[in-house]
């Protein structure tokens, strides 16, 4: 049934997200990204969550606004009981967005790609912003910026949000 599709792509439409519907060859149709994501995070909301409640915005974070983590392998990651394995398998996607006022301002992606960055355990990390909803995302970290501070999480394979 398409009711809940629709009802959920117009409750997105007047909260000023960027919805389309689009067809993934299955015959159902899933709501794309917003303009200036990269295709590979779709659908990263029906992901694990590594947060299971909204982390608060604190000063000082790197990564502003309300913030939940999604994972896109659930059980590699996760063992029995929700503890959290390291470290994560190559493939793993890591998404982290950023709400202000309700609306998603910031997406930040974790890839673990085998032979990426050996120094950093094979991670690369690029941040997103816009700011407001309808808006274009823009990249506007990557590389060195981004793994100053994930060398925090080094213990833990460079990723800071444990499954709670």
């Amino acid at each position: 049934m398409r009711v809940p599709l629709l009802v959920s792509a117009l409750a997105a439409l007047a909260a000023g997200a960027t919805v389309a519907l689009a067809s993934d060859g299955s015959g159902e149709e899933q709501a794309q990204l917003p303009a200036g994501l990269p295709r590979d995070i779709a659908g990263y909301e029906r992901w694990t969550k590594l947060n299971f409640r909204p982390l608060p915005s604190r000063g000082g974070t790197a990564h502003h606004g309300v913030k939940r983590v999604y994972v896109n392998r659930s059980r590699a990651v996760l063992a029995p009981g929700g503890k959290q394995r390291f470290p994560y398998p190559n493939g793993t996607l890591v998404v982290k967005t950023g709400s202000e006022g309700g609306v998603v301002t910031l997406v930040a992606i974790g890839r673990k790609r085998r032979g990426t960055d050996r120094a950093h355990a094979d991670w690369q990390f690029v941040e997103y912003t816009r700011s407001r909803a309808g808006e274009r995302f823009g990249e506007i970290a990557r590389g060195q910026v981004c793994y100053g501070c994930h060398v925090g999480a080094k213990r833990t394979d460079w990723i800071f949000t444990p499954a709670d």
